[in-house]
C-alpha cells in the first residue's frame, strides 16, 4: 500500500487513531473509550477526521482503514468483545 491509511486501535479503556503513511506514519490521536456504542462509532469518525485533517488529507484520500477489537470478529462484524461494555 502506497497511499495514506488509517490505523484505529479500540481498547479497553482507550481509542487510538492514526493516518500516515509506511514512510511517515504520522502521530497518533487518542481518547476514552465512551460509555455507549453510538457514541463509540462517533469519536472514532471524529479522531479519523481530525487526523485526516492533520494530515492534509479527507478521508476520501484514505487507501485503507486498519481496525483492531479487544475480541472476535467474523465475517466484518466483532462477535465477541469482552473489553467492552456493550
Amino acid at each position: 500500500m502506497t497511499g495514506p491509511f488509517a490505523g484505529v486501535d479500540v481498547g479497553g479503556t482507550n481509542i487510538r487513531v492514526a493516518v500516515g503513511t509506511p514512510e511517515d506514519p504520522g502521530p497518533a490521536r487518542r481518547a476514552p473509550v465512551p460509555a455507549g456504542y453510538d457514541d463509540l462509532l462517533d469519536r472514532v469518525i471524529a479522531l479519523l477526521g481530525d487526523c485526516c485533517r492533520d494530515a492534509g488529507l479527507s478521508p476520501a484520500d484514505l487507501t485503507g482503514v486498519g481496525v483492531g477489537l479487544p475480541g472476535v470478529a467474523g465475517g466484518g462484524t466483532a462477535t465477541f468483545v469482552p473489553a467492552l461494555p456493550y
